[in-house]
């Protein structure tokens, strides 16, 4: 895959996975999913801290996680809507 997109969610399976990519030189950006209400703000600013200090290029996904659970529209980028089911 040429420049693949890694979702990180601020845990450690997906940091690996950027010091994996990173370590490989493997040209990728990052997409953080970011819940409304702030639910995960601390998941988020974990993520945000380590694209800075590795220089990785992030983007944010927008997700009501509440619709998510009553299979609405969950994700929206650039006016793109993405659907649960």
């Amino acid at each position: 895959i040429k420049n693949p997109t890694l979702c990180l969610s601020g845990g450690m399976d997906s940091e690996v996975m950027a010091m994996a990519f990173l370590a490989a030189r493997v040209n990728f950006e990052a997409i953080i999913i970011r819940f409304n209400l702030n639910l995960n703000q601390q998941d988020i600013q974990h993520a945000v801290d380590f694209c800075e200090e590795n220089k990785i290029k992030y983007n944010f996904y927008e997700m009501d996680i509440v619709s998510f659970f009553e299979n609405k529209i969950v994700l929206k980028r650039n006016g793109m809507k993405m659907h649960s089911k």
